[in-house]
């Protein structure tokens, strides 16, 4: 889900516009792979809204940014994380396995400083988080993976499971936050698809997306 040439060139940009500089937040930079801002988005092509404990991550090689001073670059993360309840699962959505392991933000190295990446909202090893999760193809389409909707698919939550504000703030976050889970699960049920996505159903989320596009645009 990384789009790495717009995350580093944004970074001195993030770093210099009243952002936190140790943490620059670049959600405005990533484009989701499929449409991700209302409930009914997230209902058209997510597969299952779950809480996932981090438990686990790991520092990627080093990539160096093209023309750029030798050293600047990016340090790509895998983070891995155990599934717990869920509140709703997509008709004829695949299995959710016990655990997963996607690409998450990581860190930008510019002049000799590692800055954590914030694309929407960034886990962390040890915290819970209420996750929107769908499988698709990887960026490179070796095969399916799982990981969130969107950067901004997941929220963080209270010892009660109840979504906080930290993030983004886009209609379907609104919709979720200060939500009980009980009334977070009412909210996904009655929710309804968007009829075009839910004629492809039988696609993961990308191909979905894209016959949905070939049918309302001709």
């Amino acid at each position: 889900m990384r789009r790495l040439p717009a995350v580093l060139a944004l970074v001195a940009v993030a770093a210099g516009c009243g952002s936190d500089p140790g943490l620059p937040d670049l959600s405005e930079s990533i484009e989701c792979r499929v449409p991700c801002e209302t409930v009914t988005d997230w209902v058209s092509y997510a597969d299952h809204v779950a809480y996932i404990d981090v438990t686990f991550e790991r520092e990627l090689p080093f990539e160096q940014l093209e023309g750029d001073p030798e050293g600047n670059g990016y340090v790509p993360r895998e983070v891995t994380a155990e599934t717990g309840d869920v509140l709703w699962t997509r008709d004829g959505a695949p299995a959710l396995p016990a655990e997963l392991t996607w690409g998450a933000d990581g860190w930008a190295i510019e002049d000799g400083k590692r800055l954590p990446l914030v694309y929407g909202v960034r886990v962390e090893v040890g915290e819970r988080y209420l996750a929107v999760l769908m499988q698709a193809p990887a960026d490179d389409r070796t095969g399916p993976v799982w990981y969130p909707l969107a950067a901004d698919a997941l929220f963080t939550v209270d010892g009660d499971g109840v979504p906080e504000g930290t993030g983004p703030d886009t209609p379907a976050r609104a919709a979720l936050v200060g939500e009980s889970p009980a009334a977070i699960a009412a909210e996904l049920a009655a929710t309804a698809a968007d009829p075009v996505a839910a004629r492809y159903f039988d696609l993961d989320p990308i191909a979905r997306y894209e016959a949905v596009v070939r049918e309302t645009e001709g």
